[in-house]
């Protein structure tokens, strides 16, 4: 059995599997572990192999997934769950916790960083009022998205899933000196962007929260 870890300490359980069984040998091995809606090979098998581990820590314990893609047990611990290459982890604690394998290199960790753009039509409807020299001013916003460039389509299996338009709210101060106008607002969303990016049948789900500030500089003539 390819266990190459299984530690418990400060009330942490850790275990990593070495994944040198094919799909096949995996399905004969584990044939109560379904991982039929997955689509990859690569998947699926990460996906048998991190439920062995978490039968290793208890055989009452069962996961289940957030509306925002993140593991959940079905008692009161909390479970992080990674893969790299060929290994797979899991980390169980009764705080939340974080674990993430990466794979080592002579000269350092393999660090990959790729970009994406968007480009949204945006169209606030504020409302304000002035306070002396101030100006208080908030409103709805709404982000029509337009198209986007992403280097993630290097990876294999990419997809993403982006709603054609999302909403939020504006609120913010702004302040006329003589010809010039500066505003300076803070934008929530009520809404994701997406539901989520996909790469090699794995998702990653888009922050619910996205925040931003908005600095502006006009001029009158």
């Amino acid at each position: 059995m390819p266990l190459i870890l299984k530690k418990e300490e400060n009330n942490i359980f850790i275990s990593v599997w070495k994944i040198t069984e094919s799909l096949d040998e995996l399905t004969v091995l584990y044939p109560n572990i379904k991982c039929n809606i997955l689509k990859t090979e690569k998947r699926k098998k990460e996906f048998i192999c991190s439920r062995v581990l978490l039968n290793l820590y208890s055989k009452n314990l069962k996961i289940s997934y957030s509306k925002f893609g993140n593991p959940i047990l079905n008692n009161n611990q909390f479970i992080s769950i990674s893969h790299c290459s060929n290994l797979v982890c899991i980390a169980i604690s009764k705080e939340k916790i974080g674990i993430d394998l990466e794979e080592i290199s002579e000269n350092g960790p393999l660090n990959i960083l790729k970009s994406e753009t968007y480009r949204n039509v945006d169209i606030p409807l504020l409302i304000g009022a002035k306070l002396g020299f101030l100006r208080l001013q908030a409103g709805p916003v709404a982000h029509f998205y337009l198209d986007s460039t992403s280097d993630l389509f290097s990876f294999s299996g990419y997809k993403h899933n982006f709603k054609s338009a999302t909403y939020g709210g504006q609120i913010g101060l702004g302040v006329d000196v003589w010809k010039f106008r500066l505003d300076i607002l803070y934008e929530t969303n009520l809404s994701k962007f997406g539901e989520h990016i996909e790469i090699d049948g794995e998702q990653f789900a888009f922050d619910d929260e996205a925040g931003r500030v908005i600095l502006t500089l006009g001029a009158r003539f």
